[in-house]
């Protein structure tokens, strides 16, 4: 039986409050969550308010960042994105999304981090999920300001290595080198989403039979 079930059971034949509900949540994930609301905003070129972001606080923008990132990062593939768990992954302080906030109020840009304890040593490491930027923007360093200010809050809660993705579509890889990264891997990519197992042999095999 998982925490969850165990803590419901707890409450069986009893009124739920929302206190109750808040216990809850606090007894099956701890007190794991960012304090998202203590952390100091950052500033780009004075237009732009650099600042972390609940996917709740401002959806209907962040939705639409994510579906045109993967569009654009994978197009043609079928997208059926899992907001539920990025909602738990909040909670449990483990995915944090900072943003751009324009003059108007509008989002320019969103960087989506993994925030984990790596498997093999503990340590606190950020992996970015996405990174989206409005086109009418690009041309700017906004990027650059934003990844620089949530590396230094990440940083700061007490991450010690962070990784940045680069796709050929978005040539990231020449912002990761901007911001003093360095290239420790090729990313390879096969997709199947027929669900049907391919028995072609590879080249390799080819090779060999022939």
């Amino acid at each position: 039986m998982d925490a969850l079930s165990i803590e419901l059971a707890r409450h069986i034949g009893q009124v739920m409050t929302l206190q109750d509900a808040k216990d809850i949540a606090r007894a099956v994930i701890g007190e794991k969550s960012l304090d998202l609301e203590s952390i100091a905003p950052g500033w780009h070129s004075s237009a732009y308010t650099l600042t972390p972001l609940w996917l709740d606080s401002a959806f209907s923008s962040l939705e639409a960042h994510r579906i045109n990132g993967l569009a654009e990062i994978h197009p043609g593939e079928p997208v059926d994105v899992r907001w539920d768990r990025i909602r738990e992954l909040e909670r449990m302080g483990r995915y944090v999304i900072f943003a751009a906030v324009g003059p108007d109020g509008g989002l320019a840009a969103s960087l989506w981090l993994y925030f984990t304890p790596s498997l093999n040593n503990g340590t606190l490491t950020v992996t970015d999920d996405m990174l989206y930027v409005e086109p009418e923007v690009r041309s700017s360093l906004l990027a650059v300001g934003l990844c620089r200010y949530a590396e230094a809050v990440m940083f700061g809660l007490g991450a010690r290595a962070c990784t940045l993705q680069s796709f050929n579509v978005n040539k990231a890889g020449r912002l990761a080198k901007f911001l003093g990264y360095q290239k420790v891997a090729d990313l390879y990519r096969k997709t199947n989403y027929s669900g049907e197992a391919s028995l072609t042999p590879t080249r390799h095999q080819g090779a060999t039979n022939g």
